[in-house]
């Protein structure tokens, strides 16, 4: 049986659509203590060096950056959004995380040097907002990491960013878009941002997680009483 590509490329962007919606009304109220923020690389249509000559590269050709804060008692995904890494995104993003967190949490980034601002702008006097900066030798290679107290008093013990990056992992080892090295990267916006609502939902509310004992991060955060199927998960996002 033959599928129509052009079908298949809308089903991928319907589910999108419903996914995002789903996460914008469901994920809401999150009691969360602590908070860990990065961004993750990709690129669109070309990379950098070669949108220039790329013929009818689409507006948002070359680098995009997926901006995800993760809860770190339940694992779940409370805001993401792609775009660059400027303060055109990263704004929104960090209100959205506002918009989302119940209380008063702790927040740890990387060195980003528009992370204090982002921080400030969003939640103001009140969060506690510590900061992890890597360092490396002249080789680039990895030799330790500086922890900061920025503003309130965050706990230090918790000043990590180790389970972000995991997850970083998780989306490159299940996101074809993501993976290093292949021509897989994704040529139309529209889809790649489909495409990343989809994974988010899966994530948070399908997707069994090992150190919560088979639970989803839903579950864990107190958002759903059980974990979805994939099928269930569908059926809403393709309202079949």
């Amino acid at each position: 049986m033959r599928v129509s590509p052009v079908t298949v490329l809308k089903l991928i962007r319907d589910a999108g659509n419903a996914a995002a919606d789903f996460h914008h009304e469901a994920v809401r109220g999150v009691p969360s203590a602590n908070i860990q923020c990065d961004e993750l690389w990709a690129y669109l249509y070309a990379k950098d060096k070669r949108v220039k000559d790329a013929q009818a590269a689409p507006p948002h050709a070359g680098s995009i950056w997926t901006w995800t804060a993760l809860d770190t008692d339940s694992h779940l995904i409370v805001t993401w959004l792609c775009g660059r890494r400027d303060m055109v995104t990263g704004l929104p993003f960090m209100e959205d995380l506002r918009f989302r967190v119940k209380g008063r949490p702790q927040i740890t980034t990387d060195g980003g040097l528009s992370y204090p601002d982002l921080v400030d702008a969003a939640f103001g006097a009140d969060v506690d907002y510590s900061m992890l900066v890597k360092r490396y030798d002249n080789r680039g290679q990895y030799v330790g990491a500086d922890r900061f107290a920025v503003s309130g008093n965050p706990d230090m013990a918790r000043c990590s960013t180790s389970l972000v990056e995991r997850h970083n992992l998780a989306m490159r080892s299940h996101l074809r878009r993501y993976t290093r090295r292949t021509n897989a990267h994704s040529k139309r916006w529209e889809l790649h941002i489909a495409s990343l609502a989809f994974w988010f939902a899966y994530y948070n509310w399908v997707r069994p997680h090992e150190t919560l004992r088979g639970s989803s991060p839903a579950q864990a955060a107190g958002l759903a009483t059980r974990r979805y199927t994939m099928a269930e998960l569908f059926r809403y996002c393709l309202k079949l």
